[in-house]
């Protein structure tokens, strides 16, 4: 069953690959949200279970919104441009407009691809692929600001020429965040203490692998 309420976000990027679907059986259901980025443009549509409709959007040439993050709480949309160092802010209300409208841009490292929340989406954290570091984002009020930038450093691996964060992920205990790097290298994880990152550690998988992505995974 499809509800009106669930919100799905699918970026279409310029690294991101997408895998065709047939719907096998039309289904008159209540019409669900999907957010659709990509080259130039964020898009709202709807799905009823068999036709897609676009209902608003964002565009915006030379842009790559590879990554969308919404806060419904504050009806905020978070999307990435990874191809300047600018995360930009929307106000998005699904339910009277469906028109993403810009607020304001926060700068911080270029080419970020990913972002997450913590459990309280106070902090907002992004993996910068472009330029290989981690920026740590308040989103406590309307007016965002860069917490805290950090570099991902270590030795590079046989194949390497730089480090290139490209996913974040918020740990079960909701104290730390955990980010992949592609190749075998570690990858950085920032420690909470209240809201503020009290330090950070690599941890990583055996030599020669190499994680695209990862998940957390509770035990028991």
């Amino acid at each position: 069953m499809i509800f009106q309420s669930l919100t799905t976000l699918l970026a279409l990027g310029s690294m991101a690959t997408a895998a065709p679907f047939v719907v096998s059986e039309a289904r008159q259901v209540a019409a669900r949200k999907l957010l659709v980025s990509g080259p130039g443009q964020t898009l709202v549509t709807s799905f009823n279970g068999s036709v897609f409709t676009i209902d608003g959007k964002y565009q915006k040439t030379g842009t790559a919104a590879s990554w969308l993050l919404l806060k419904p709480s504050t009806k905020t949309l978070y999307g990435v441009d990874e191809n300047s160092n600018v995360i930009n802010q929307f106000t998005l209300d699904l339910a009277t407009d469906s028109n993403p409208k810009l607020v304001t841009s926060l700068t911080g490292s270029s080419g970020v691809v990913f972002l997450e929340f913590n459990k309280d989406q106070t902090r907002m954290v992004g993996a910068a692929y472009g330029s290989g570091m981690i920026d740590v984002y308040d989103v406590s009020t309307a007016t965002p600001k860069v917490l805290k930038q950090i570099k991902v450093d270590g030795n590079l691996g046989p194949d390497q020429t730089a480090h290139h964060p490209h996913q974040a992920l918020l740990d079960p205990h909701w104290s730390l965040h955990g980010y992949s790097r592609l190749r075998w290298r570690p990858a950085p994880r920032p420690r909470y203490q209240g809201r503020q990152v009290r330090d950070h550690q690599q941890a990583g998988p055996v030599r020669g692998r190499r994680p695209a992505s990862r998940r957390f995974h509770q035990v028991g």
